[in-house]
């Protein structure tokens, strides 16, 4: 015979215990009472960067798009990730040596001043 879990009672009330659920049921994530609920924990879209070529074709990102540039940087001035900005490993290359240009030339802080 095989240990059951208790089915409620004090105990399971006060650790706030999921209740039992049957062996035959379905475990998929369309029948979890928390899938409606997650959907305001989502990440706003990614900032759209312009990538334009130069005069030999090859693409690049201007450091001068300073608008676009801090939409890709977090308040205290870090680079997104790429994942959180869908970028290949050369594209998010790009977006760093772009806004080293741009720190260099004073055009975005090095850090947040406010802290």
């Amino acid at each position: 015979m095989f240990w059951k879990p208790p089915l409620g009672g004090v105990r399971g009330e006060l650790l706030g215990a999921v209740p039992h659920r049957p062996v035959g049921a379905s475990s998929g994530r369309r029948s979890s009472p928390w899938k409606a609920n997650m959907s305001q924990f989502q990440a706003p879209p990614p900032p759209v960067i312009r990538r334009q070529k130069d005069a030999k074709g090859r693409l690049f990102i201007d450091y001068k798009q300073v608008d676009e540039l801090r939409r890709a940087m977090t308040q205290n001035g870090k680079l997104l990730s790429r994942k959180r900005l869908e970028m290949s490993a050369g594209d998010q290359s790009m977006l760093a040596q772009a806004v080293k240009r741009a720190r260099f030339m004073a055009l975005l802080p090095f850090t947040n001043a406010a802290n």
